[in-house]
């Protein structure tokens, strides 16, 4: 496991970033993982491991900021 990884903890999130949270569960055969906002599931997936499952996590909280800031982009500026 790498050291950068935090272990699981149902209780807490792994990653915490621009108002998502993201989690992951072992199954013994894969991760399963979810990114939350508000308390809502947003987006969720599986790895093969936790570090893969972070990454996972990371590249889309990413994309939801991207999402959010074409989208911010896009308003009509008053």
């Amino acid at each position: 496991m790498d050291e950068d990884v935090a272990p699981f903890c149902q209780s807490a999130p792994i990653v915490e970033a621009g108002g998502f949270q993201g989690y992951c569960e072992d199954f013994e055969y894969a991760w399963r993982w979810e990114i939350r906002r508000d308390g809502d599931v947003v987006h969720h997936g599986a790895a093969l491991s936790e570090p893969a499952a972070k990454r996972a996590i990371e590249s889309m909280i990413r994309v939801f900021g991207i999402m959010e800031e074409q989208k911010r982009d896009a308003e009509p500026h008053t």
